[in-house]
């Protein structure tokens, strides 16, 4: 049984997003280290800030030895990287590393990815298994008028589409760039933020996109405590996990009632022996 857990860690740079940055990461990297110390993969989104990279590879490096956190240059000079992160108990075999072709708005500073490792065991399993995050595109329409000024030089091919044609895109890329690394006779788990409610229209495209590739949605609601993973609203599952296996998952409250993040974060079990 593979534990995984996916987590938004909202640490983005200053001035953006929620405040008590430096707070809110020890506060993650404690409750990953004495109160949650269970889990296989640690796969993270939004862990942009340097200092919180630093942070957490201090506190779990003795628990979680494996790590590959993105340190590449942003866009522009104010832009930033992927913000996606591992952290892993076993050995880490590969890394695979795909940043989206389509994006626009708030995106073009940023290197929106997909991310995938293959695990290494001692007694390799006959068949390999690969972990995957991503963080989709954000909603257009919301940002400051800058980001929208830099679609006009943009060279993506998403530079005028629509918040729902972005992420349809981007799913399409997704299934392709899993497809090409993780290959057949294998086991794969996909998890990130996808900015996709699972009660909208779109997540019917996403689901279809992901079962065309042999993955399922693993979310067991009974026995969730919420159906949401963004604190504060309801009806707001955005956070996924999806394998191609026996698996289920749940939302983890703690890390919203903690104050670590605005998002909770989804705790996955995940048979890779069947």
């Amino acid at each position: 049984m593979l534990r995984v857990l996916t987590l938004n860690v909202a640490q983005l740079g200053w001035p953006l997003g929620i405040k008590n940055r430096q707070t809110r990461v020890l506060k993650l990297a404690k409750v990953l280290r004495e109160e949650l110390p269970d889990f296989d993969v640690l796969c993270f989104q939004e862990l942009y800030r340097k200092r919180a990279k630093e942070t957490l590879i201090l506190w779990l490096k003795e628990e979680y030895p494996y790590y590959i956190v993105d340190t590449s240059p942003g866009r522009y000079w104010i832009g930033t990287n992927s913000g996606l992160a591992f952290f892993s108990k076993i050995p880490i075999a590969e890394v695979y590393k795909y940043v989206y072709k389509h994006f626009r708005g708030v995106e073009n500073f940023s290197r929106k990815s997909l991310w995938g490792l293959k695990l290494h065991y001692a007694n390799e399993p006959e068949e390999k298994i690969y972990v995957f995050t991503t963080h989709i595109q954000s909603g257009i329409g919301s940002e400051p008028c800058i980001c929208k000024i830099f679609d006009y030089f943009s060279k993506s091919p998403g530079k005028n589409m629509t918040s729902k044609e972005l992420k349809e895109a981007q799913i399409d890329e997704l299934c392709k760039a899993v497809q090409e690394f993780a290959g057949d006779n294998s086991k794969v788990i996909l998890s990130g933020d996808f900015n996709i409610r699972a009660t909208s229209s779109l997540y019917k495209k996403l689901s279809q996109s992901m079962n065309n590739i042999g993955l399922f949605d693993t979310f067991e609601e009974e026995k969730s405590p919420i159906d949401t993973t963004v604190v504060g609203e309801e009806n707001k599952r955005i956070d996924y996990i999806w394998c191609d296996t026996e698996g289920e998952s749940i939302v983890a409250t703690i890390f919203g009632e903690e104050g670590i993040s605005d998002h909770y974060g989804v705790v996955g079990k995940i048979d890779v022996n069947n």
